[in-house]
């Protein structure tokens, strides 16, 4: 059963993507027709459109897994957050978001080590390949510590 607040709010977040979308439909386009400057802002358009359809016609009854609850888990993304920006300049972007990504599955609940391991990994390796190597957009490496210059 859906929740009148998860009803409203997955309504207001697909109106959200789908206006954001349209606003973005006069960003140029590279002259090759590659990936460009409207690519990420159209992508998140359509995820939160996507997130916002899957509040209103999914199931989200909830579910005793060892979550913490919902105002904790509030509290704590934005840490996590505040983390993200101070560890960035530091420890570089892909150090940082490995660390992020475990600290987030486990605050959501995840405890399998091979899941926590996977993500951990997967996160850097995906903003790696689409930062770096596909839009050529090249993120913040670390003052103290830079994964790039072990793997370069």
């Amino acid at each position: 059963m859906v929740s009148r607040a998860d009803t409203w709010a997955g309504l207001f977040l697909a109106i959200l993507g789908i206006g954001l979308f349209w606003l973005t439909r006069d960003v140029r386009i590279t002259e090759a027709g590659l990936i460009g400057p409207r690519f990420v802002p159209q992508v998140v358009s359509v995820l939160l459109a996507v997130g916002g359809l899957t509040l209103v016609f999914g199931n989200t009854e909830s579910n005793d897994s060892g979550v913490s609850p919902a105002p904790l888990r509030a509290v704590s993304l934005i840490l996590i957050g505040v983390a993200h920006v101070y560890l960035t300049p530091r420890i570089g972007y892909l150090a940082t978001s490995a660390l992020i990504a475990a600290s987030t599955l486990a605050l959501f609940g995840v405890r399998d080590w091979r899941i926590l391991l996977a993500g951990t990994l997967a996160l850097p390796l995906i903003m790696h390949l689409a930062f770096i190597e596909l839009m050529g957009v090249f993120m913040p490496r670390g003052r103290w510590f830079d994964v790039l210059s072990l793997i370069a």
